[in-house]
């Protein structure tokens, strides 16, 4: 996945569980709502993903799942600050700023 800069996933995803670690190209990507886990180092190495927005239905983050991603300054996430307190996140891990699309 190398050349891959944007992609378009399907709504019956739960889950993504490493799948675009050393996608290097990867620019922007939208998480369908429905997706429920980011698995360990799934966004690792994505050095120009710049935009990510992450559905409400997430419930958790796995460890390192953004390490790398040098480009990637702020997570839209499509919910509220309550919701997202409620996700599991990696404990000692920074994450890029989030930004909430509902208040």
């Amino acid at each position: 996945c190398s050349s891959l800069q944007n992609i378009d996933l399907p709504s019956c995803i739960k889950a993504l569980n490493g799948t675009f670690s050393g996608c290097a190209s990867l620019e922007r990507l939208i998480v369908p709502e429905g997706v429920m886990f980011i698995g360990n180092g799934t966004f690792t190495g994505c050095k120009k993903l710049s935009k990510l927005v992450l559905p409400s239905s997430i419930t958790m983050i796995g460890k390192m799942a953004f390490s790398g991603c040098k480009s990637l300054e702020c997570i839209e996430y499509n919910g509220d600050k309550i919701s997202w307190q409620k996700i599991k996140l990696p404990a000692n891990e920074t994450l890029p700023f989030v930004n909430f699309t509902k208040l």
